[in-house]
């Protein structure tokens, strides 16, 4: 290892000391509520009341189902999407409601698939649910935003759905797609309906960061550890729209960007590059993405095993020690550094 190889990583390491004081976690739970609210704002608007009230016990029974589904409670949810089902035959419900319930039934039966790894089913789910959303856009003249929103998260569960199936190279072109469309890099995504940067400008930011965490997410767990020449294809597949020079006019992708370039110069073995870069981001903290500052900690320690880096020894087991505090450690990022985490990711 050269002195200037030495000189790079001791500077990261001190970089990595500053970010971990501001290392902090964003919550964004209730990030769709403000969609949410439109959305029943729109449907009260223009069903009848005897329709509201069927869809308030429709929804009931669906929420009911996915709460049980989340506990991992199958045959329950079940039962309860059964009864959800129900009441999409009811004679009370117009056409147009019933496409409404059947577009909410279809992304809850794609969950309980995707969590029970039927995820063949979940897929269809999911293309169903995007057809009946194209109607209410097309044939009711729903509201651009809130069907846009419903169906972006279709094409993120989607993604997700290929993830889990393990079918990386189709799951990584997707969030590379997704994740470029949101930060204003790609126009449209390859799916039918109305796609527009103008649409995605209308998101609520917090709802767009969401989305993005949620993507990257992925791409970075699949990525990790990964054996650096099937990461490499994997990787390319994610970024090459991120990077291909136009950088969006997303003002909160800066960090997600900041990361690609990072993992670019860790994937192509550019050590003095990635030693570099890793600690100007490291030395940012993590406070929108604190999973990519963890991943980049462990393509950090990773790099100094292979250039043989001396006291190496003594930052693992500080980086070890400091790990055991971070909050939401994915199990397989505890692994690969030899912890437990106290609370994983789902």
């Amino acid at each position: 290892m050269t002195t200037a190889y030495n000189e790079l990583i001791q500077v990261a390491f001190k970089n990595y000391r500053q970010g971990l004081k501001q290392l902090k976690q964003i919550n964004f739970k209730n990030a769709g509520d403000s969609i949410t609210q439109k959305a029943h704002e729109i449907i009260k608007s223009r069903l009848s009341l005897e329709e509201q009230l069927v869809m308030s016990q429709f929804t009931l029974a669906l929420n009911q189902g996915l709460a049980v589904a989340r506990e991992q409670k199958f045959i329950v949810a079940d039962r309860f999407f059964a009864e959800s089902q129900g009441y999409l035959g009811t004679k009370t419900l117009s056409t147009e409601a019933s496409l409404i319930c059947q577009s909410f039934q279809e992304a809850a039966q794609a969950y309980l698939d995707y969590r029970q790894d039927n995820f063949e089913d979940a897929q269809k789910h999911i293309l169903k649910a995007l057809d009946v959303d194209i109607l209410l856009e097309e044939n009711y003249g729903y509201n651009q935003l809130v069907i846009h929103a419903h169906r972006l998260e279709m094409i993120i569960n989607l993604s997700r759905i290929h993830f889990r199936a393990m079918n990386f190279e189709y799951a990584m072109d997707l969030a590379g797609c997704t994740l470029s469309y949101i930060t204003g890099i790609l126009p449209v995504l390859p799916f039918s309906g109305e796609w527009s940067l103008e649409l995605v400008a209308l998101l609520p930011p917090e709802l767009a960061k969401a989305h993005l965490q949620t993507i990257t997410s992925e791409i970075v767990l699949t990525l990790v550890g990964t054996n650096r020449q099937v990461a490499h294809h994997l990787f390319k597949l994610a970024a090459r729209y991120l990077l291909s020079g136009n950088h969006g006019n997303c003002h909160y992708q800066s960090g997600i960007h900041a990361w690609f370039l990072v993992k670019e110069a860790f994937i192509d073995n550019n050590v003095p590059k990635f030693l570099e870069l890793a600690s100007q981001f490291l030395e940012a903290g993590g406070s929108d993405t604190p999973l990519l500052w963890y991943a980049t900690v462990i393509d950090l320690v990773t790099m100094c095993e292979e250039v043989d880096f001396s006291d190496l020894e003594l930052v693992k087991q500080e980086i070890v020690q400091d790990a055991t505090r971070w909050e939401y450690l994915p199990a397989k990022f505890s692994s690969l550094l030899g912890v437990l985490s106290k609370i994983t990711m789902h």
